[in-house]
């Protein structure tokens, strides 16, 4: 029999009120969503493997939405064997350059099959969704042996880890060398059951010298140091800083505070200085929670870079594709929340 997975303690609650800024159509996975530096949304959708526009600061968001890529056109092959995500290349974590404004690294691949996987780049530089809606989209990088890249981060280095959330390791890809390496792997970083087909490491950020990472089948949440000239893992240095607690994505504040989505809890949750070394920072739900149908399914933080929203954070969800809430999935939806405090990118 399978060992039982960790169990969420959903802390202390001190809910904030949230907007929705967009919906989509019952079915959507919202995977990820990054802020560009004019204030922009980039969202990308796993199941259907699009990446998609928003923007927030407009008087109508919905309005603005736009498809900027599929990872399905019909020059792409598709599986014939069902898996648990579907037989699509799906789309996965948004992750930007630290040097190149408006480059984005994703990832793409069937869900569970070796061989399909690879890293690609998103070039926005010249895009405008007026007069010239289209992006370039380039692969970099086959990784073979990978059969779920999930969360993504770049070092200041310039190395891009992913994390393969089969297979419980954190994936390097270093840019001016093109070369794929095992950053590092390791049991906590693996699951604990067989199924259902719930992610080991699935959301992974640097902030400060340190690479934070959920482990959701474990409900931990765990800190790996990085060297800071090579990017290298430093040996022995992986530890759990949370338990109990189901994480997906994260973000972190200028404080060193994680907000965390938790997916199957149904809620946002605020650790208090994870980042800044408190190990026992106190956990407690900002956004959404048991029952509450509007935040079901929520996957990803992403803090905004406008002028007037660099206080809040945007959040994706999935209507509660992986646990439903109520008579079932419902919509999916992006929602802002103001917290009261910048982000750090």
């Amino acid at each position: 029999m399978a060992a039982e997975p960790g169990v969420h303690d959903p802390g202390a609650t001190a809910l904030i009120p949230f907007t929705t800024i967009a919906t989509f159509p019952i079915g959507t996975f919202l995977e990820n969503i990054a802020a560009r530096s004019n204030g922009t949304l980039l969202i990308s959708s796993m199941i259907s493997g699009e990446i998609f526009y928003l923007d927030p600061k407009a008087t109508d968001p919905q309005s603005t939405l736009l498809t900027l890529h599929s990872f399905n056109s019909s020059n792409l092959q598709s599986s014939s064997e069902e898996a648990a995500y579907g037989t699509n290349n799906i789309a996965e974590a948004l992750v930007e350059d630290h040097n190149t404004p408006d480059i984005f690294y994703t990832f793409s691949g069937i869900h569970g099959k070796a061989g399909t996987w690879s890293i690609f780049r998103l070039d926005l530089r010249t895009f405008n969704p007026s007069s010239h809606p289209q992006i370039e989209v380039k692969k970099l990088a086959d990784v073979p042996h990978a059969l779920w890249l999930n969360g993504g981060t770049m070092l200041p280095s310039g190395i891009l880890l992913i994390a393969e959330s089969r297979l419980g390791q954190v994936v390097a890809y270093n840019l001016s060398t093109n070369t794929i390496s095992i950053w590092l792997e390791h049991p906590l970083l693996g699951k604990v059951t067989a199924l259902p087909e719930w992610p080991a490491i699935n959301g992974i950020q640097y902030f400060r010298g340190s690479v934070f990472a959920t482990s959701s089948d474990r409900a931990i949440v765990l800190r790996m140091d990085a060297d800071p000239l090579t990017g290298a893992y430093i040996h022995d240095s992986i530890k759990v800083v949370a338990e109990n607690l189901t994480g997906d994505d994260l973000a972190f504040d200028q404080h060193g505070n994680a907000y965390i989505a938790t997916n199957p809890a149904q809620s946002v949750m605020k650790v208090s200085g994870l980042g800044a070394g408190e190990e026992t920072g106190e956990k407690v739900t900002i956004i959404g929670g048991e029952g509450i149908k509007e935040t079901a399914g929520p996957t990803a933080v992403a803090f905004g870079r406008g002028e007037g929203d660099r206080r809040s954070v945007y959040v994706t969800t999935t209507g509660g594709i992986v646990k439903a809430v109520g008579e079932g999935v419902g919509v999916a939806r992006v929602v802002r929340a103001l917290v009261g405090v910048r982000g750090v990118f």
